[in-house]
């Protein structure tokens, strides 16, 4: 009897032991400091630095090549009004550019301001042939005329606002480019061999606006529309058989240009926002 007594006792004493440290590791956990969560610092990209890119795209022209003014001889104010010398040529050029860009950007909030320049390679052009046949006792005549934009570049300012790593800006400035054009109105028969070509350098203005994405640090890809106006070059025909007489036939160098491009920034691409 004794030694059942003296196992229970012993069971009470082991169980009071437990319970009384569990409870005691309870409050001294209780007490110990909660270790706080990393802090996480969000970045931003930032857009300020300078960046260098190539672009590739397409572009188009407007339709011209309208009779501007003409002398009177060779009959021909009749062969205009008769329509055997074409009173419009509708020459519409179109064709690829490609190039490349440099600029700088500055990042103030939200807002981006920014300089760029670039230069292009083109072979937008076009060239068309019109037969006339003979009418009302005036010659037939075969006409031919070809328009070409060889080469251009723009220094623009940019303004924009990006959100974080997405940037929709608005941009214009100054253009330049090399244009051509080349015009002949030859009597059919017989041939008269009048001829007529121009070619200069011009300057204008562009404007435009484009959406840029900066997909990973230092890079980024834009999609960029742009209108060019170089303003209009008048191309004069001569006839071989009159030095006094001709034909003005006026150009429009005026260019929607549509380009995707890729750019790299150099400098630190993101900072933190606290």
């Amino acid at each position: 009897m004794r030694t059942i007594l003296g196992g229970i006792a012993v069971k009470k004493f082991a169980l009071a032991v437990v319970l009384m440290t569990s409870a005691t590791v309870n409050a001294i956990a209780a007490d110990l400091p909660v270790k706080a969560a990393p802090l996480v610092v969000p970045q931003i990209y930032s857009w300020t630095g300078f960046y260098v890119g190539a672009n590739a795209g397409y572009g188009w022209g407007e339709r011209s090549g309208d009779i501007s003014a003409f002398s009177t001889g060779l009959a021909i104010p009749a062969a205009v009004a008769g329509g055997t010398i074409p009173s419009f040529l509708g020459v519409r050029p179109e064709g690829f550019v490609g190039g490349g860009q440099v600029g700088y950007n500055w990042q103030v909030n939200n807002f981006v301001f920014g300089l760029e320049a670039d230069l292009q390679g083109s072979n937008i052009g076009q060239s068309v042939v019109i037969p006339r046949a003979a009418v009302a006792g005036l010659n037939a005549t075969l006409s031919t005329s070809k328009s070409e934009l060889d080469w251009f570049g723009t220094v623009r300012g940019r303004a924009g606002y990006a959100w974080n790593q997405f940037l929709l800006y608005a941009t214009g400035g100054l253009a330049y480019g090399y244009v051509s054009d080349n015009t002949s109105v030859d009597v059919v028969p017989p041939a008269v061999g009048p001829n007529g070509l121009s070619s200069s350098t011009r300057t204008g203005w562009a404007a435009g606006a484009g959406f840029e994405w900066a997909f990973r640090p230092g890079w980024s890809v834009k999609a960029e529309y742009m209108r060019i106006d170089l303003g209009s070059t008048t191309d004069r025909v001569r006839f071989a058989v009159s030095a006094t007489d001709f034909i003005d036939y006026r150009f429009q160098h005026s260019y929607d240009i549509a380009r995707v491009g890729l750019n790299y920034k150099f400098g630190g691409p993101v900072v933190a926002k606290y």
